[in-house]
């Protein structure tokens, strides 16, 4: 897989995610499109940030990647909204995927499972969800195996005080992609990606050439 390769709703949500990650914070990235397949909204988790120039939540444990991406959208602007897709690299959360339903998000896609808080689950658990129609597409094996190394090296960076249970957790579902996330992380790679200003472009293609170098 390349960049070129990717869906635009793709390169925007994995260039978010990068962005997150550059700015020391969880690396997950949203963004929405209109029924023409064009960007109207885009957001990044904002959780360990102190300051934006967008009208976003950051600084909160509420500054999820999708949140700020719907919040942008306003009613009276959108009145397709039904038709809109919300692409996210990981599964939203049971905050994230309440705000797609009440937000009247009908679309959703996402790159990796989130076994440890993903919530798309209720889209056939809760009648009242399920009386929504959402379309949720997911997880995408290779994109899952990109967004899961970014994020196993976060934890191991970041080293948080549950960090080997959450990588455990992704490990059950996508292992190469923890193996990869441990290998760029030993080898300081993305961490020099970011002091070098490289783009989301050059972090996705470098994660991918650690993927192909593991036997599945």
């Amino acid at each position: 897989m390349t960049w070129e390769e990717l869906e635009l709703g793709w390169q925007m949500a994995f260039s978010k995610a990068w962005d997150a990650y550059c700015s020391n914070t969880i690396p997950i990235g949203a963004v929405i499109l209109n029924e023409n397949n064009e960007l109207v909204s885009i957001g990044q988790n904002m959780i360990c940030v102190d300051q934006a120039d967008e009208p976003v939540i950051y600084g909160s444990s509420l500054a999820h990647a999708e949140i700020n991406a719907i919040i942008q959208l306003k009613l009276k602007e959108h009145p397709n909204i039904r038709s809109y897709t919300l692409y996210s690299t990981t599964e939203p959360c049971i905050l994230c995927f309440g705000a797609i339903v009440m937000g009247n998000i009908r679309h959703c896609k996402f790159a990796a499972r989130d076994r440890y808080a993903g919530a798309t689950k209720f889209n056939e658990q809760s009648e009242y969800v399920k009386s929504k129609n959402i379309k949720v597409d997911g997880p995408h094996e290779k994109l899952e195996e990109i967004q899961v190394a970014l994020a196993t090296y976060y934890e191991l960076d970041k080293k948080l005080s549950n960090h080997e249970h959450i990588i455990s957790q992704m490990a059950i579902d996508c292992p190469k992609g923890v193996a990869a996330g441990r290998g760029l992380f030993n080898d300081s790679i993305l961490n020099q990606l970011v002091e070098e200003n490289r783009p989301a472009v050059d972090a996705f293609n470098e994660i991918c050439n650690w993927l192909k170098n593991i036997n599945d």
